[in-house]
């Protein structure tokens, strides 16, 4: 499998994860943002465009093995911050999540 076929498949698995709900939609997006420039992809042009806003206004938002660090205080007070943040990015990144399978030729299921 060579770069440009990897990066389609992890941005399809990531993308299909995302709209499963078995992946949160800010690190999802950073996980899309990290692959896209292996695919050719523009990164500032619809549907991409998208993740790169959702990373960028939740970059202060911890995820995975980041978040694991945070102390139980202080997550539970930052939590409620976080799942709105979350929240809003579910509701900009659905219709991305589905142009940009349309667009990787896969299907939305």
């Amino acid at each position: 499998m060579d770069d440009v076929e990897l990066a389609r498949a992890r941005i399809t698995e990531t993308l299909h994860r995302m709209l499963a709900g078995e992946l949160s939609f800010i690190e999802g997006s950073r996980i899309v943002n990290g692959w896209s420039h292996n695919v050719g992809f523009d990164r500032l042009s619809e549907p991409f465009v998208t993740f790169v806003a959702i990373d960028s206004e939740t970059d202060d938002v911890p995820t995975g093995r980041a978040r694991e660090q945070w102390s139980e205080k202080a997550v539970s007070r930052k939590n409620d911050d976080w799942d709105r943040s979350e929240a809003w990015a579910r509701e900009c990144g659905e219709q991305a999540c589905r142009d940009a399978l349309a667009l990787l030729g896969q299907p939305d299921s």
